[in-house]
């Protein structure tokens, strides 16, 4: 049996080992780009909840992951999934919904009412919290954080669309898919297929009841370990 890991940080165990958020932050693993470095990966609770079941994991959920870039990579997921010859779950974690991925600034300008230059921020997966990590001239900095104070702006609608088509695609090639929420914090109401089990509560929240996150705000091995118990209902 294979866990496929998807999601962000939170789902990824980012930070649990070491202060690395991605792999090629480590000079061990500098071509391993945005991916989860392999010292972190044990600290996630799908990797403590496939101890249990004695099933392999496979990390693609990685720090500030978007769902379009999720959605946008699911022909990689589909390739390796169907290549592999065990039952397959997909445990897949909801990040903020307002994100954002232009393909060109004129999206931009209508949306945000600006007419800076904004070729800068096309072609990019976005949060638009003021966290997104970019090479930006101050310039560009300061045409950015403007952007950020309007980012109520983006309607999550059409992520949500794309959050059900991905789910749909991949329950289809999987045993079964674990859906729940990580750092979008407002319920969902979803139109999901049979063998998708949805935990509709974000568990940034549940474990801020009980846990303080102590690595960029990330939370600990043991803290994940606590998830064990919900997450099993659902498999």
């Amino acid at each position: 049996m294979i866990f496929y890991n998807l999601g962000d940080g939170y789902s990824s165990g980012c930070c649990t080992v070491n202060l690395c958020r991605f792999a090629h932050e480590d000079r061990k693993y500098f071509s391993m780009v945005e991916r989860e470095h392999p010292d972190n990966r044990p600290g996630s609770f799908v990797n403590q909840l496939a101890e249990l079941y004695k099933a392999n994991v496979i990390t693609e959920a990685h720090h500030r992951q978007t769902i379009q870039k999720i959605a946008d990579s699911y022909s990689l997921y589909e390739a390796d999934i169907t290549s592999r010859n065990e039952e397959v779950i997909a445990f897949i974690g909801i990040p903020d919904l307002q994100s954002v991925y232009f393909d060109d600034d004129l999206q931009i300008r209508t949306l945000f009412g600006v007419t800076d230059d904004v070729k800068f921020l096309t072609h990019e997966y976005l949060f638009l919290d003021g966290k997104d990590e970019m090479y930006l001239s101050q310039s560009q900095e300061n045409i950015y954080l403007k952007i950020c104070e309007m980012r109520d702006r983006i309607a999550i609608e059409p992520q949500i669309a794309m959050l059900e088509d991905f789910v749909k695609k991949i329950s289809t090639i999987t045993k079964k898919v674990v859906l729940y929420r990580t750092t979008h914090l407002e319920s969902l109401e979803l139109n999901l297929p049979k063998n998708v089990s949805f935990l509709n509560e974000s568990i940034v929240k549940i474990l801020s009841k009980t846990h303080k996150p102590y690595r960029k705000g990330y939370f600990d091995i043991q803290a994940n370990k606590t998830l064990t118990k919900e997450f099993l209902k659902l498999i």
